[in-house]
């Protein structure tokens, strides 16, 4: 096992009766490719499912947009611990060179920019709160591509520099402080 993205993540939300406003900065601490900084803003009404829309635009190494559309739910199992579940769909909308698709003519990356419906995650999770504003959720996420450009590859290369999306499982755990 090897950890390869470290992510710190600075937010502020606001409620406005059934409304829920945030906005944030997300710093991502990777090993193996450039480190970048994103800005994002998000709304979700307050009912059953949540649902939610985020936009996340990359202002460092990888410039592009990211729009996320999901739903989710906690239910308590315990009174304090509870089981989360959700699943989203998202669209990715790359700028400037870095996201030009693979030209087999040309063979290499000189294509049309990549844009397109590009993954869907299906997860469950666990929350156990540690105190009062201290939480851990072990998390257990499907993701999958959602359109065949997020998935295809050309002769032997991904479409998208950053390479097709597969179905895979991803686990992780996730450490939240309130105040």
């Amino acid at each position: 096992m090897s950890f390869n993205e470290t992510d710190l993540v600075l937010s502020y939300g606001r409620s406005l009766g059934k409304l829920d406003l945030s906005a944030g900065f997300i710093y991502y601490g990777t090993n193996y490719v450039a480190e970048t900084q994103e800005i994002y803003a998000a709304v979700s009404y307050a009912i059953f499912g949540r649902p939610t829309l985020a936009v996340y635009r990359d202002i460092g190494a990888y410039p592009g947009t990211y729009f996320l559309l999901s739903i989710g739910q906690s239910f308590p199992l315990t009174k304090r611990v509870t089981l989360d579940v959700g699943a989203s769909a998202a669209y990715f909308s790359g700028d400037g060179d870095y996201w030009r698709t693979y030209l087999p003519s040309a063979g290499d990356y000189t294509g049309k920019i990549y844009r397109a419906l590009h993954d869907g995650t299906a997860k469950v999770g666990l929350m156990f709160p540690l105190g009062r504003s201290l939480g851990l959720q072990a998390v257990a996420q499907y993701v999958f591509p959602l359109s065949g450009a997020a998935g295809r590859t050309v002769d032997d290369h991904s479409y998208n520099i950053n390479g097709a999306l597969a179905a895979v499982w991803v686990f992780g755990a996730v450490l939240t402080w309130g105040f």
